[in-house]
């Protein structure tokens, strides 16, 4: 798993950061089940605005989301599909990662001017010297209107 380095800090000391368009954004690990690489995305017809379809990891069914998309922003490419399973209240949900996610330890940072709804973000953290939007799964999850 990606936490091997920080293994001498708790859970939630950590936060894993990743990219949403041109933004850093972060998750407090607490809420990640699971880093994977999925190889298909069934596609989900009539879903709602950001979710691109289901894919399946250890035989389970998950919804996966493109921030990028559902907030409008131009997203990165790649030849593979990089997702990090959210536990959200009352669901699990999967979130497209743009490149690798990287670990860091939980210090407080500034609030920052981003592309990121105000009642999606939790907090932010510290990264040298910038601030890092802290994302709120279930806020993420009920704000695309699925319950």
């Amino acid at each position: 798993m990606f936490t091997d380095y920080y293994t001498f800090l708790e859970i939630d000391q950590q936060v894993l950061v990743f990219k949403v368009g041109d933004t850093d954004v972060a998750v407090e690990l607490k809420y990640v089940k699971k880093v994977e690489l999925v190889e298909e995305i069934m596609p989900l017809p009539r879903s709602p605005a950001g979710v691109e379809g289901i894919i399946r990891i250890d035989e389970e069914p998950y919804p996966m989301l493109r921030l990028e998309h559902l907030l409008g922003l131009q997203g990165e490419e790649s030849e593979y599909t990089i997702v990090v399973l959210l536990n959200a209240i009352e669901s699990v949900y999967a979130l497209h990662l743009p490149g690798l996610p990287l670990v860091i330890e939980r210090v407080d940072g500034e609030e920052v001017k981003c592309n990121i709804p105000k009642e999606w973000i939790l907090s932010y953290v510290s990264a040298g010297s910038s601030s890092i939007p802290v994302l709120n799964p279930t806020a993420i999850w009920n704000g695309i209107g699925v319950n």
